[in-house]
């Protein structure tokens, strides 16, 4: 803390409020110290597949980029496979994800030789001692779509609505008018909130230049960053939480807002992809510098905009049954 902040707290916080909130913060830093991957992936056995999960989806988003770098995710797909042999070493191998995860591996290897391309031989050869150490894996194939297809529920009852609706990480030159983000905005302004208080706020950034700027900030969207159209921000102003036990309020609002939101941009036919906002404080605060965001906004999403071509391919992105989820009282 420096001594700038500890002059703040001195002056602003008094001492009752203070021995309120470190011990709830304390409380929530040590639980997610505890239970959180924070300590290592192979901590536990669901943050263990979670690191599977999240480095074969960065695979996967890698095989459906508009124009793929042959070669592309190595120290991805290094870490996929150490971490799935400690997976089978210590939990067995009949793991639905892990399973998909031994695909994509095999599907990466295929679209490279399909293509003339020469993986690194000893990266081919962990791959090939993993796939060997379980049942026969067939080789996953991401969606490929055409632009009729993948909006053909946009108008539909729900259930087909929110199921078709997918990530879009490749867009046209065609510009997205202002008036048809506003209109998926305003849509997204009736989603619920915490008494009504809708701290969501929408930053739309329209030029090129500054778009490509804040994403190499955010340092997601290799491989497809630089087609968005449009670029769509959404923080939640800190000032509406009134309570020391409100501490989550502007991610759930936000959160909610934000679904909302890539529900009305599919509506209109609208491509979109969600966006990461897990920022260190450093960041964050340089993105709220080039952003012109205040101090009292937090990072909730970002979402990249777009016309989407003729033919586009879509991540997998495999689900879990809903068993997994649905806990029954």
């Amino acid at each position: 803390m420096t001594g700038e902040i500890k002059q703040w707290v001195k002056r602003h916080i008094p001492i009752s409020i203070a021995l309120k909130i470190i011990p709830e913060y304390v409380s929530e830093y040590l639980r997610y110290v505890r239970y959180s991957g924070v300590m290592g992936a192979g901590s536990n056995k669901d943050t263990l597949i979670a690191s599977i999960i999240a480095k074969y989806h960065s695979i996967e988003k890698g095989l459906t980029m508009p124009d793929t770098r042959l070669g592309f995710g190595g120290n991805h797909v290094e870490s996929l496979v150490e971490y799935c042999n400690e997976y089978i070493r210590r939990f067995g191998c009949d793991e639905f994800q892990l399973l998909q995860a031994l695909a994509i591996l095999k599907e990466y290897c295929e679209f490279h030789e399909s293509r003339g391309y020469e993986i690194d031989q000893k990266r081919k050869s962990r791959i090939s001692t993993l796939l060997a150490s379980v049942k026969h894996v067939d080789a996953s194939e991401q969606n490929a779509t055409s632009k009729s297809d993948y909006f053909r529920f946009a108008q539909s009852a729900f259930q087909q609505f929110a199921v078709s609706r997918r990530s879009i990480r490749n867009y046209t030159s065609a510009d997205i008018s202002t008036d048809r983000i506003a209109k998926a905005v305003e849509i997204a302004m009736h989603s619920p909130s915490s008494c009504n208080r809708q701290g969501w706020r929408v930053h739309l950034f329209t030029e090129h230049e500054k778009i490509q700027q804040i994403l190499e900030i955010q340092g997601c969207t290799r491989g497809f960053g630089h087609l968005a159209n449009r670029l769509i921000v959404v923080t939640q102003e800190l000032s509406i939480s009134l309570g020391l036990y409100e501490k989550p309020l502007a991610y759930v609002d936000g959160g909610m807002f934000s679904m909302s939101l890539l529900y009305a941009l599919h509506a209109d036919n609208i491509g979109a992809c969600p966006l990461n906002c897990s920022f260190s404080s450093q960041k964050a605060n340089a993105l709220r510098k080039l952003c012109n965001i205040p101090a009292s906004e937090v990072f909730v999403v970002m979402m990249s905009c777009g016309e989407i071509p003729d033919e586009v391919n879509i991540a997998l992105s495999t689900r879990y049954p809903v068993e997994r989820f649905l806990t029954v009282n």
